[in-house]
């Protein structure tokens, strides 16, 4: 059992990023203007109504509440942003995937911090 624990705590910090857990507002949008955003798996685990409301583009809503279901469109060889209202839950998924052998970087701040320094959010989402 305990080798096992090892083991498991070993994988656990071989998943997460060397360099940081998170990016900053601006480092954000410098990887936005450069077109690095790319190399990255946009994922916003805010509530559909909010992510409605406001949104970065190129980012995929799956709500925090529904993650465990919908776990598998979260693709396991890309790295991954995620992002939510406020960058706290966001650090929360984020622990919880790197578990799961994800690489996994929050915006820090969220989206508040992004919509705060003037960073580009579309509007609502017409049906």
């Amino acid at each position: 059992m305990k080798n096992n624990m090892m083991k498991i705590t070993e994988q656990f910090f071989e998943n997460i990023p060397s360099d940081k857990y998170g990016i900053d507002l601006m480092e954000f949008e410098m990887l936005m203007i450069s077109g690095e955003i790319n190399e990255y798996f946009l994922l916003d685990v805010r509530e559909h109504d909010d992510f409605q409301k406001e949104r970065i583009p190129g980012f995929v809503n799956i709500p925090y509440s529904e993650l465990s279901m919908k776990i598998d469109e979260i693709p396991t060889g890309e790295k991954v942003i995620i992002i939510s209202k406020k960058g706290l839950i966001a650090a929360q998924i984020s622990s919880l995937l790197n578990a799961c052998g994800y690489r996994t970087w929050t915006l820090r701040e969220g989206i508040e911090g992004y919509i705060d320094i003037g960073g580009n959010v579309g509007g609502e989402i017409l049906i």
